[in-house]
């Protein structure tokens, strides 16, 4: 059995086949249930999230209806019924959110380690597990909309963390259309559009490198009045300098481009 949430919320049985969940309150309650996964739900915490805090009069007994319907589509002891809730049963490695960020802290580990290839490896299988959005059927609110943008963020975090290691291994000239892309995509993002500067001036381009960081700049100080992180200055001097290396080598403020603090906005 797998669960999936990064992308459409849905089921696949063992056969590899998948199983159709298309209500919209199945989903949700599926959802909800995942979140606290292998943990006893409470029964009206479940209505107060499905109802948003309004529930009908027959929520009870919908909500019951809606577990013996989701029960069918699970194995067999699955969904248990504890005294006042619910309790979903799933390994780590059957749902893909956990699988995901497993693999994104042991590419990380590798990264650490400076065993970049490795970490290539890891980083792009965790990526293709992603689907699009997470909960994707859902509009999220609560500890759904936490979960939400945890994985979000992790999935933003983690690609960035692929064009670091690209960069390192001295891929640079292949990134550089990703990075334009992404960087447009997340204008106020300071890591890409650093690793973006870097990319371009290894590739010769320093023009477009100095107009990267001016951009930046510029949209940091017309939203929120601040100038880019002191590393992304410190790339730009060495940029204007004639000093950052143009090899694949890290320097110092590659290294520092990392440090998730330096992403200050999404």
């Amino acid at each position: 059995m797998q669960f999936n949430v990064l992308g459409r919320i849905g089921l696949t049985g063992d056969t590899g086949h998948p199983i159709s969940l298309t209500r919209s309150k199945h989903l949700h309650l599926l959802a909800l249930l995942l979140l606290r996964r292998n943990s006893p739900v409470r029964t009206d915490w479940l209505i107060d999230q499905l109802w948003n805090g309004r529930p009908p009069r027959s929520a009870g007994s919908n909500l019951k209806t809606y577990i013996t319907q989701l029960r069918r589509l699970l194995p067999q002891g699955r969904l248990s019924t504890e005294l006042g809730g619910y309790v979903l049963q799933a390994a780590e490695n059957e749902l893909d959110a956990t699988i995901f960020e497993g693999l994104a802290a042991q590419g990380r580990h590798a990264l650490s380690q400076g065993r970049h290839s490795s970490a290539l490896q890891v980083f792009e299988a965790a990526l293709k597990l992603w689907r699009g959005e997470p909960l994707q059927q859902l509009t999220c609110d609560g500890e759904l909309a936490a979960w939400h943008d945890r994985l979000s963020e992790e999935f933003n975090m983690l690609t960035e963390d692929l064009f670091h290691v690209r960069l390192i291994l001295g891929r640079h000239a292949e990134v550089i259309g990703e990075l334009l892309s992404w960087t447009r995509l997340h204008p106020m993002r300071e890591r890409p559009h650093a690793q973006l500067m870097l990319a371009l001036h290894r590739s010769g381009r320093l023009p477009e490198a100095l107009e990267v960081y001016n951009r930046l700049r510029r949209g940091l100080a017309e939203e929120f009045g601040v100038e880019p992180a002191l590393a992304v200055q410190r790339l730009h001097q060495k940029i204007l300098s004639m000093d950052a290396p143009l090899d694949g080598k890290p320097t110092a403020e590659h290294v520092l481009l990392r440090a998730r603090p330096l992403i200050r906005f999404a």
